[in-house]
């Protein structure tokens, strides 16, 4: 069960998906908001009840992943057909990174000669 305050901050991030704003606005102190929003993000609780909430808004609003993946890919041959690479690549980009064939990686060296490669799925 969620704590009313927790309630009031899933409310205000899914208006804008800012966690500081969100906090604030949910009534935490405007000084450490940054921090309090990344926390409550953390929360599996929180996490489920955002993830919850996004699907019913999903599917009251009549769309899925599926669709939004089938128009992206329209756009992608529509716009390669008229010229518009830019577009087109654009759209062939999202589609890349829904399926993750990019992730940015970034080596890290420590001392003893350990690298470290550190995956940033976007």
């Amino acid at each position: 069960m969620l704590a009313a305050k927790h309630g009031k901050f899933i409310d205000e991030y899914l208006l804008d998906m800012d966690a500081s704003k969100a906090a604030i606005r949910a009534g935490y102190s405007s000084n450490g908001s940054a921090v309090q929003g990344y926390r409550l993000l953390q929360r599996k609780d929180v996490q489920e009840e955002i993830s919850k909430r996004t699907q019913k808004l999903s599917a009251d609003a009549g769309f899925d992943a599926t669709i939004i993946l089938q128009r992206i890919n329209n756009i992608a041959l529509e716009s390669k057909a008229d010229g518009d690479f830019k577009s087109a690549l654009r759209a062939n980009e999202l589609l890349g990174k829904h399926l993750r064939l990019f992730i940015d990686r970034v080596e890290q060296t420590h001392s003893g000669n350990l690298t470290l490669l550190t995956e940033f799925p976007e």
